[in-house]
This record gives structure tokens, C-alpha cells and sequence, in this order.
């Protein structure tokens, strides 16, 4: 029986192989014909990805929790991935009047709020202006467009006011919703809708999380890795490719005209962009947030979403990472996951952008020993692992925690990327899946 499922994988893997590569050729094709088309054509033909990537899913909410349960201490949370469909077109006919007041409210003052009667809270991964939602509002200014929040709350029993919340800055808002216009929040409300688990708020540096309390399964998954060819790449940021001058050294190559470099990093398998500006110019939030992912849309080749991961507001970069049925996909110094855009008024300065993607699932995934699923423990007892085995300095610095799944190259076959769920710590900025935590705390126990 175990030979005959061996065969099976091996066949429908080198079946799905071949339909890669054949892909893949006729994106190149494509990519030259391009090539030898006008120069205004090429301009007006820049997309290098044949995947459309959808604004609302990546600035959407991850998360959405439930509060008001008969055990006060005890939420119901949940990832949006499954009705994201439906949640975008919720948003999008909300309609609010303006923003009413903004206050200063502690993190304690805040879960005291959603103690004190039946909620529904969206999450973001990261902050947003409220400009990205402007649609939604009759009268907003220009001021309260770059105002920036994670957390947005409906009462369930008085829908006449809708509430942005930040955690980093501790500002509370509060807009009005148009009279008579109601916000539809029953979907979410069904708990047959999404799959709720029970969970308890805690409180992290800058950061309100909610840990599940009890194990969660979480499917092993399998993929054919695909590529596009570099010079794909190279005619889209290149109109005239005959100025350019490309250079190797090693596993490096890079692409050079007057002002851009392209660098394509054979080991990392990533391409690095860079431009340069004399005039940067400055760029509202909103309008920073949005020309960026048009960019992950012109060049994300991958099949699921991408969603806003982080803004470097020191550099300026927005970041975006890639997800696997709503749940965020990790691996070795973020180079097969995420994509980081830098821009100015006149354009795109810098991009990192991961070159392996994947597009074809493989039906019988290459697990462990532990089946097609691996169940992961509570949060709670994660973060109890945590506290006795980390230093208390580490502990401090924790900003979140979630589940991811991590990005494995096969061992049997380089044509095949495994995704293994695990748990990953935020600390500092960085995350870190658990296990790596603590071989770290263990190295610098023994003084390595």
C-alpha cells in the first residue's frame, strides 16, 4: 500500500513538473515578445506577474475576534481568510459620516471597553491610514486620511458608531455611521461561519494579542516550486534593454543603465531593485500604501494572497508577506516570503522581490511521521514555554505570536517546496518560529 502511494506522488509530482516548465516557457516567450515590440507598447505592457492580486485582501483584517461570551474572560478568535469575499463587500458599503472624537486610551482602559458588552474587533497585521477606507466616509479631511490604526470595532447592539483603534499610539477614534445605514456584521456573528476558537487577551509590548487555549491541527502542505526567467524581469524594468549593462560576479548578476541596477541573487533567489532620485518628492500615507501594492501586483507571482505585513516608517518601506490559506508563510531571513517596496513621488526606489513562487499544490503532501496534519499546543501553554525557558529581557521585548507555516525546500525533489505549521514569536520587529527561539536562548546559554 505505502509503494503504491509512493508511485502515485512520484508520477502526479513529475506530471505537474513538466506542466511547470511548460508554463514558465511561455511566460518567457511572451516576456520576449515584449521585447521586440515599440517602446511605447513595452511601457503600456509592464506586468510581470499573470496573478491579480486583490487590494482588499491585502489590507484587509486577519483576524476578527468576538467578545461578550458568558465567561467574560474568554473570547472567540478567528482568521477572515474564509469569508474575505464577503468582508470586502461588507466594507465597502459601510458608509460613515465623519470622525467624531479621538482620545488617549491605555491598552487596561481598552479591554475594559470590550468587557463591558458584545463586540466584534478586526485586526490588522499592520497599521493603516484611514485614507485606504476613504470611500466609506462622507467627510473625511485630509488629516484624519493619514490618521493610522490595527484595530477597528462595531458594538453588536448599537451599530450607529464604528470604532478605529491604535495600539502603538494608544488613540481611540470614534466615527458616526450615515443615519440609517446600517453595517451588516450577521455573517460574522455565526459562529457556523468561521472556525472560532476560544482564546484570552493579553497584553505584549505595544500589542494586544489573544492567546488560544487550547491545540490546533493544521494541514502539512506541498507545492510545485515554479520561476519565471530572469530577463522577464529584466524587459519590465528595462524599456530599451540595449543600455544596459549586466555584470556577474558569482552567484550575483546585475543589470545597470544610468540610473536603476537590478541585482538577481542566484543563492537567495530574490531580485533587488534600485533607483536612483534626485527629486523624491513626498507622498501621502494613503497614496504610499496604495502605489506599493500596485507594485506587489505588477510582479507577485503568487498564487494566494499577499497581505500588509509591516511599515518601516524610518525607511519608509512597506513590506508585504505571503500566505497559504490565510495563514502567513515564513522562512530563512524572509527571502521566499516577503516583498519590500520602497517609493517616492516619481516612483519606485527600491524593491526586494522573492523569485520562487508557487502555483500547483501537490495532493499527497510529503509529511512526517505525525500524518497530514501536526497539531500544535494552546497558545497559553506556548506562552508558558516561553516564560520559563527565554530571559526575561526577551519576554519583554515580545510584540506577538501567530502560526505560520514555514517554507521547507524538499530533500527528494528541488522542484518541491513542503510548508510545516509552527508557531512564531515576534520579538523586537523580527519573528522567529519557537523552535528557533529557544536553540538561540540555548546558544547563548552556553555561551556561543
Amino acid at each position: 500500500m505505502g509503494i503504491n502511494r509512493e508511485h502515485l506522488r512520484n508520477g502526479t509530482l513529475t506530471v505537474l513538473v513538466i506542466l511547470s516548465f511548460f508554463l514558465s516557457y511561455r511566460l518567457w516567450t511572451a516576456g520576449r515578445t515584449m521585447n521586440d515590440e515599440s517602446l511605447s507598447s513595452q511601457m503600456t505592457r509592464t506586468a510581470a506577474s499573470t496573478v491579480n492580486h486583490h487590494q482588499a485582501d491585502a489590507f484587509r483584517p486577519v483576524e476578527v475576534v468576538l467578545h461578550g461570551s458568558d465567561n467574560e474572560d474568554i473570547v472567540l478568535t478567528s482568521h477572515t481568510y474564509p469569508m474575505r469575499n464577503l468582508m470586502n463587500q461588507t466594507f465597502e458599503n459601510m458608509l460613515f459620516d465623519q470622525l467624531t472624537r479621538s482620545e488617549l486610551r491605555g491598552y487596561d482602559a481598552y479591554i475594559e471597553e470590550l468587557s463591558t458588552g458584545d463586540w466584534l474587533e478586526f485586526i490588522y497585521l499592520e497599521e493603516l491610514p484611514l485614507g485606504i477606507i476613504e470611500q466609506t466616509f462622507d467627510n473625511l479631511s485630509r488629516d484624519a486620511a493619514n490618521t493610522f490604526f490595527n484595530r477597528m470595532l462595531v458594538n453588536v447592539n448599537d451599530r450607529s458608531q464604528v470604532y478605529f483603534y491604535n495600539t502603538n499610539t494608544e488613540i481611540f477614534h470614534v466615527a458616526s455611521v450615515v443615519e440609517n445605514q446600517g453595517i451588516n456584521i450577521e455573517p460574522f456573528l455565526n459562529q457556523d461561519n468561521l472556525p472560532y476558537v476560544e482564546a484570552i487577551p493579553y497584553i505584549v509590548d505595544k500589542n494586544i494579542i489573544y492567546i488560544t487555549t487550547n491545540p490546533v491541527d493544521i494541514s502539512y502542505k506541498s507545492y510545485v516550486i515554479d520561476q519565471l526567467p530572469n530577463q522577464v524581469y529584466i524587459n519590465n524594468f528595462f524599456p530599451d534593454t540595449s543600455l544596459v549593462d549586466p555584470r556577474s560576479n558569482g552567484n550575483i548578476t546585475r543589470y545597470i543603465d544610468l540610473t536603476k541596477e537590478v541585482s538577481i541573487n542566484d543563492n537567495t533567489e530574490t531580485l533587488n531593485y534600485l533607483r536612483q532620485i534626485t527629486e523624491p518628492g513626498e507622498l501621502d500615507a494613503t497614496t504610499r500604501y496604495v502605489r506599493s501594492f500596485e507594485q506587489v501586483n505588477r510582479f507577485e507571482n503568487w498564487a494566494d494572497t499577499v497581505v500588509l505585513a509591516n511599515y518601516n516608517q524610518s525607511t519608509e518601506t512597506i513590506s508585504f508577506r505571503r500566505e497559504l490559506d490565510g495563514i502567513q508563510v515564513f522562512s530563512s531571513f524572509d527571502y521566499e516570503s516577503v516583498t519590500d517596496i520602497s517609493l517616492v513621488e516619481s516612483g519606485v526606489t527600491h524593491l526586494k522581490l522573492p523569485l520562487r513562487f508557487i502555483r500547483t499544490p501537490i495532493a499527497i503532501p510529503e509529511t512526517d511521521a505525525e500524518g497530514e496534519k501536526r497539531q500544535l499546543i494552546a497558545g497559553t501553554e506556548l506562552l508558558e514555554d516561553i516564560q520559563n525557558n527565554v530571559s526575561l529581557e526577551t519576554f519583554d521585548n515580545i510584540e506577538d505570536i501567530t502560526i505560520g507555516y514555514t517554507w521547507i525546500d524538499s530533500i527528494e525533489n528541488n522542484q518541491v517546496v513542503n510548508f510545516t505549521p509552527e508557531w512564531y514569536i515576534k520579538i523586537s520587529g523580527t519573528w522567529v518560529s519557537y523552535q528557533d527561539l529557544l536553540n538561540q536562548q540555548e546558544e547563548r546559554a552556553y555561551g556561543f
